[in-house]
């Protein structure tokens, strides 16, 4: 698995290749996503999440405590062929080590417990810093940039969802693991993320929504 991903690490968090040769800052919490909380209390959840910036580049990456399944979910889902053209994207990840743990903790100023110390963690690679399909559809499809998502992107997010499905990837946490962005050039890039199977939000619910959604424009 880490060598599956080293190239994408290396790429993702220059820090992994030389720690001495990058500033101890370099990297900022920007937000706490999910605070720690104990899995002995009941709650199997995957907890520990921060969203986390490059201050060099800007670029937006998650950093997380996990499961196993959420890697292995992950990989497979990257396996999936969306067609020419997509809008979905599935972030790619790299599972770390404890010393990779330690650096970046260490740079964004984040105390991990003991208890969690030996758990699995992983690092997304970047991504564009964007506004949550859930957001999008509250906000009567704007994506926070004047910008509305329209039905054509709409029908290809909800063709795309069911490739993904068929390919035998359901994903059970959406739409808040949809992070969308318009680039420069106008066009809509979707990013999934959060495969660790927490939660009761899957296609369906995010087909239905975003029917509802079409509807109010």
């Amino acid at each position: 698995m880490k060598k599956l991903f080293s190239v994408l690490v290396f790429i993702a968090l220059s820090v992994f290749a030389n720690t001495e040769a990058v500033c101890a800052q370099r990297y900022r919490l920007q937000e706490t996503i999910k605070p720690f909380s104990n899995y002995t209390s009941g709650n199997k959840e995957a907890n520990g999440v921060f969203k986390i910036i490059d201050t060099e580049t800007g670029d937006i990456l998650y950093f997380k405590r996990t499961f196993e399944s959420e890697i292995e979910n992950t990989r497979r889902a990257n396996q999936i062929n969306f067609g020419p053209d997509p809008i979905i994207h599935i972030v790619k990840i790299a599972d770390l080590t404890d010393e990779q743990i330690d650096d970046i903790a260490h740079q964004i100023g984040l105390f991990v417990p003991k208890y969690v110390r030996a758990d699995t963690w992983l690092v997304t690679e970047k991504i564009p810093d964007g506004v949550s399909l859930l957001s999008v559809i509250m906000h009567s499809g704007f994506l926070g940039d004047d910008t509305q998502i329209t039905f054509e992107e709409i029908d290809q997010i909800v063709r795309e969802l069911k490739i993904m499905h068929d390919g035998g990837i359901n994903h059970t946490d959406l739409p808040r693991n949809i992070i969308l962005h318009r680039e420069s050039d106008g066009k809509l890039q979707a990013y999934i993320l959060d495969f660790e199977g927490a939660g009761k939000q899957g296609i369906d619910y995010v087909e239905t929504e975003l029917e509802k959604l079409k509807k109010r424009m």
